[in-house]
This record gives C-alpha cells, structure tokens and sequence, in this order.
C-alpha cells in the first residue's frame, strides 16, 4: 500500500504528506487512520468532491489581464492571496489584479485515481492510508519491559565507543546516515534485547534480489520495493552475527553474513520466515534473544528467526548497531542477561 502511495500511477506524494514527506497540497494524513475509518477513506478517494476539508476547497480567479489561476487559497492579507496548485507551487496574487474570485465545488483531488490500480492493489492502499494512526516523529519513551534494564540514558551515549555520526537526544539514537558503526562498552553473553527502530529518511524505489525461503537468491530476479537504508543489530562484538535491519524484500532479522555462507537447514534457519516489517517512517520493534550460539529474532510480534545456530560466535562481547546506508533512529533499547 504504500509502494503504491509513493507510484506514479497515483502519486498520492505529490499531493499529501505523511510524516512530513510529501507535499501539503491536500491534507496531512500523517494521523488519518485515526481520524477516518476504512469506509470514509474509499468514498473519500472514489468521490473526492463529495466532502470537501476546509482550506482545501479550490478556488478560479480571474484576473484582470484576461489569465485564469486555481488552487487552493492558503494565505490572505488585505493586499494579495497566496495560492497554492495542484504541482504544489505556491504564488502570491496580488488582489487589485483578481477580477472575480469564485469558490468552486470540485476538490483538488482529481477522480478516477483509483482507475489505474487492480482491485488488490486499491485495497492495499486503503489499508495503508488506514494504518497511519499515530505521528512517528513525536517522542514516545516507555519504561523498559520488566526484568530489562535502558542501554541508554536518554540524553547521551555514555557507556558506548563516542561517533560524531550517532548523537543521542530526548531519549531518541539517530544516525546521521554518513558512516561508522556504534559500539557499546558493555560485554554480554547470553542475553535478551528489546528495540525499536525506524527509518525518518524519504524512501526511493529500488530494485533488490528475492531471496527464497529456502534462503537461495533467486537468480535473475528482484523485486520493486521502496527503500529508505540498511543497518543492523551487532552482537558478542561479531561482525557477522548481524540482525539486518532492511527495507529489502526478505525483511529483517536476516543474518546476511551467515546466510550466504551455510547451506540447508542451517541456511534456512538464518533467513526470516515472513516479512514483518511495517511501513518505511514506522515504528518497528525487534526482541532479539541470543542462548549459546543460538539466536532468535522477533519482528513486530512475529517470530521470523527461531534457534537458528551461528556457528562461531564468541562467547561474550559488546552490542553494536551497524550502518550500511540511510538514516535510522533507535529508542526504548533495553536488556536482560540471562542466567
């Protein structure tokens, strides 16, 4: 759903925002699926003029010298209108050069939108619009879960090996998506980890491989997907033992380095069972449980690695948070040592 939200073929971006990507030509709809049930979101794309949001009524001005503008009035003073297109352009009007000024009835949203999708594909965009409850940007720190101590303060990155690329703030791990690995100073052995991540950046199309479940890649085949960056979750202070964080078509909680390298069951076992990430900009949370040499992974709920053994991995050493590409934010890091 919102692969399609970003498509062309819609380009529901160019008109809206959501989580201060896109545009503000129509309204925000960074809450809208708190605002709107399923039913009002498909009236309201199938016949987008039937109820009309005030500030977004589109209005025809016609000027002196004989040109014609519309858009939606977004500014007014005693001297000029500010008035906002269809493209997004914003433009100052002068008043003394509108001859007449009329509200219209029509919405800036055009009809038949939904005409270039299959029926699953309109469904997966009302599902994604319906999703967005919550804005992802504002601050949310919970107390860790029970028997779980913060890794972080909240304000700094007291206890982990300092990088200018990572800064700590209002309780929120971000990094600037340049470069270097974060490092905790802190070993453990066997332990349990509870996160949340997300991915604050714009999101572009990509092609990227398909990976089967049998953990193969399947030759000469990959898949459009909306990306935003690449990281991971480190362990035991082993490069490889690396919980991918990843907007590619297997999904995260893949161990790319060991995937590659195992065959059979061992391979199968280190490649997700399902993706189960959410939408690009959204909260995800991972719990990562690390026993021995064997490790399990789950995804929002979902466990997508259970006790896949990785071979090699030492018995103690630090967390690290990895960086491939792209911006990521972290918050509500915790940890229990198990016994």
């Amino acid at each position: 759903g919102q692969q399609i939200f970003f498509d062309s073929r819609t380009a529901c971006v160019n008109c809206h925002a959501v989580a201060g990507h896109g545009k503000n030509v129509g309204p925000d709809l960074t809450t809208i699926g708190a605002q709107f049930g399923p039913d009002a979101l498909i009236e309201s794309i199938l016949q987008p003029s039937k109820t009309i949001r005030d500030g977004y009524q589109q209005t025809l001005l016609e000027l002196k010298d004989g040109e014609s503008l519309s858009g939606a009035i977004r500014g007014e003073s005693p001297e000029n209108l500010i008035l906002v297109d269809l493209e997004g352009r914003s433009q100052t009007v002068p008043k003394a050069s509108v001859s007449t000024r009329t509200a219209m009835t029509i919405s800036l949203m055009p009809e038949g939108l939904h005409s270039a999708l299959t029926r699953e594909e309109f469904s997966d965009l009302v599902a994604y619009v319906a999703s967005l409850k919550t804005d992802p940007r504002r601050l949310e720190v919970k107390f860790p879960p029970e028997g779980f101590s913060a890794l972080f303060n909240g304000r700094d990155l007291t206890g982990w090996k300092s990088s200018p690329h990572w800064t700590m703030k209002d309780g929120v791990l971000e990094h600037d998506g340049v470069s270097d690995h974060l490092w905790s100073t802190r070993e453990l052995g066997d332990f349990e980890l509870h996160l949340e991540w997300r991915w604050p950046g714009l999101p572009e199309f990509a092609n990227h491989p398909v990976i089967d479940a049998t953990g193969q890649v399947v030759a000469g085949k990959t898949r459009r997907v909306l990306e935003a960056g690449d990281s991971g979750v480190l362990f035991r202070g082993h490069y490889k033992a690396q919980a991918n964080l990843f907007c590619y078509p297997v999904g995260s909680g893949e161990f790319w380095e060991y995937r590659e390298s195992l065959t059979g069951a061992a391979r199968r076992a280190v490649t997700p069972r399902l993706r189960a990430d959410r939408p690009i900009g959204q909260w995800n949370e991972m719990r990562l449980k690390v026993v021995g040499s064997r490790v399990t992974v789950v995804v929002n709920g979902q466990t997508v690695i259970e006790n896949a053994n990785l071979p090699g991995l030492p018995a103690r050493g630090p967390i690290g948070f990895q960086h491939e590409h792209g911006r990521i934010q972290f918050r509500n890091v915790a940890v229990k040592e198990l016994p």
